[in-house]
């Protein structure tokens, strides 16, 4: 065990063939990573479990109904609700009939904040089955090619709940 992060760092320094190490102040543990090396002479490995990250084979989650839990806001209340939002159609909130007032997503965040999105006309939600949660998302239509494209991930909004409203 080491005392410190400095202790840990210079047995780092002073152990061939370590390239890095870290320390769990937790446990005082100093975890020293290198070169794969035979133990000494005399002496046993000790077993350690390794968990490896997978790509394939991962479970997949269904997701639940997109209003479920849902709960007007401040902003808000029960006569500014039209309805779920429309997964895998666009606009998520469906099409407002004209001279109606504006439809909006009122999403709630899973750290339990709300974020209102707009009901655009290349917008849409659906489940990711490998995080297990709805997403806000646009397409976007390129002036050279008539195929859509998914923005990237850091455009989408991750949500636990959301429902339609008129404002």
């Amino acid at each position: 065990p080491a005392t410190s992060q400095i202790d840990c760092n210079i047995r780092c320094v002073n152990t061939p063939g370590v390239s890095s190490c870290m320390f769990y102040a937790n446990r005082g543990n100093c975890v020293m990573l290198g070169m794969a090396r035979n133990p000494p002479p005399g002496t046993c490995t000790r077993s350690y479990t390794c968990y490896e990250k997978r790509w394939t084979g991962c479970p997949v989650r269904t997701g639940p109904i997109v209003d479920r839990g849902y709960t007007p806001g401040h902003c808000s209340n029960e006569s500014h609700i039209v309805g779920p939002p429309i997964t895998g159609v666009m606009p998520v909130c469906g099409s407002p009939q004209v001279g109606q007032r504006k439809i909006v997503l009122d999403a709630i965040l899973h750290d339990g904040t709300r974020l209102v999105l707009e009901n655009h006309s290349s917008s849409f939600v659906e489940w990711d089955p490998y995080l297990g949660s709805w997403y806000y998302s646009k397409k976007e239509f390129s002036t050279t090619s008539s195929v859509p494209r998914v923005f990237d991930l850091r455009r989408r909004h991750y949500f636990l709940n959301a429902n339609a409203a008129l404002f």
